[in-house]
Parts: C-alpha cells; structure tokens; sequence
C-alpha cells in the first residue's frame, strides 16, 4: 500500500523528497497516535450507536403482555369510560392487562416497526387510526389479518364502538375469530 501511495504522490510532485532518519521515528509515533486516536474515537461512536439502537427497541407498554397480545388505540389518553369498555372487551376473551401490551397513539407513532417487531406480539388489535407503518396491514375492519406470524384485527375507534350498538357485535364477532372464543 505505500508503494502504491508513493506513486499517486508522484503524479503531483515533480521534485524528489527526502526523509531525515531524525524525523522518521516522529513520523512514525506520529501516525501511532493518530491511528490510536481514530480507533479511540471508532468504538466510542460504536458504543453510542448500539446505546441508541438498544433505547430504540424498547417499545415502553402499559400491561404485563404475558400473552403477547399488544393492543393500540388512537388517542393519548382514554376516558374512564372507554378504559371500562376496554377491559370488558379483553375480559370477555380471557385477557386482562397483565396479559398485553397496551399503547396509545403517542407511543406508536414514534415507535418503529423494528421496536413493534421486537416485541414480537402474537396478536395486534388496533383502535382507531394513527400514522404508523403498522396501519398498512389494514385491509378490512373488523376481519382478522395473518402476516408472518402475526394476526391483525383492526376496528373503528373506542368512542366509536361505545357509542354503537352493531359495531359492538362486529367487535365481538371478530374477537371470538382471533381468541377462539366459542361462547
């Protein structure tokens, strides 16, 4: 390799260089330090990119998500009223809040489909819409969608089922599909 930049040199120097033997040994301890310098600051930045990298996969839930079940909705905060029908809906197919992972919208629209993917959910019910990547697996509401190893069940927003009496039993339906529930 020195050979072969001694000769790119060449191509713009036209007038011979001398190297003092004095002022080899500097050169030399020279170049150590630089090299020693860069490799310093290479695993600095290394650390700090897996820091960063491990702060980016921990997708922060509210629940226990003992069965992997990861549920989402669409605001950043649900009334007491919407909390209740909540937990009536996951009580009704054997799940309580140790048994998932509960998201608002400000948690998911920052997070990443690596961060969702990490938690490796064997089941995602969405409430709502937000702007995630997540959103693209919606294909009809109310059908439960298989990707990988994944089932989807994308719904109408809480307030929304609250309020209406048919897309409750469309909720239910759908529910009783991805929990083999057999009431």
């Amino acid at each position: 390799m020195e050979e072969s930049n001694i000769h790119y040199l060449s191509l713009f120097m036209d007038s011979p260089i001398y190297l003092v033997e004095e002022e080899r040994e500097i050169l030399l301890q020279s170049a150590l330090s630089l090299q020693n310098t860069e490799e310093k600051f290479t695993a600095e930045k290394e650390e700090d990119l897996n820091q960063v990298e491990d702060a980016r996969q921990e997708l922060s839930f509210e629940g226990g998500f003992e069965k992997g079940v990861l549920v989402a909705y669409d605001t950043l905060q649900l009334s007491d009223e919407l909390k209740e029908l909540l937990f009536k809906i996951l009580d009704a197919v054997g799940c309580s809040l140790k048994d998932i992972a509960l998201c608002h919208a400000g948690i998911m629209q920052e997070a990443s489909m690596e961060q969702i993917e990490a938690l490796n959910p064997a089941k995602i019910i969405v409430f709502g819409r937000f702007n995630h990547p997540l959103m693209h697996h919606k294909k009809e509401a109310y059908t439960v969608q298989m990707s990988e190893d994944t089932e989807y069940l994308f719904a109408d927003t809480l307030e929304q089922i609250n309020h209406d009496k048919s897309l409750k039993k469309a909720l239910w339906l759908a529910l009783k599909t991805l929990f083999n529930v057999t009431k």
